[in-house]
């Protein structure tokens, strides 16, 4: 799973604490309302957000690695 690699890679790389959250709703690529349709992880399309906290210089170096990850990627 994408979240798992991404989280991974954060801890080899150094960068602070690590927050993993998933909401239970979100809005499709069709605007249409997602909610969990199964209380299993892997089978819902839901929004996640990964917070850590980690130089300019560590972020730059991954960024091409998550080449897949072209939106929300904030700066301080």
């Amino acid at each position: 799973m994408l979240y798992k690699d991404i989280t991974h890679d954060l801890l080899e790389n150094h960068f602070g604490p690590i927050t993993v959250t998933r909401d239970d709703k979100g809005i499709g690529e069709k605007n249409e309302i997602r909610f969990p349709i199964h209380e299993s992880i892997q089978f819902n399309n839901l929004p996640m957000i990964i917070e850590t906290v980690g130089s300019e210089e560590q972020v730059e170096q991954l960024i091409p690695k998550w080449s897949i990850v072209k939106r929300g990627i904030a700066g301080a």
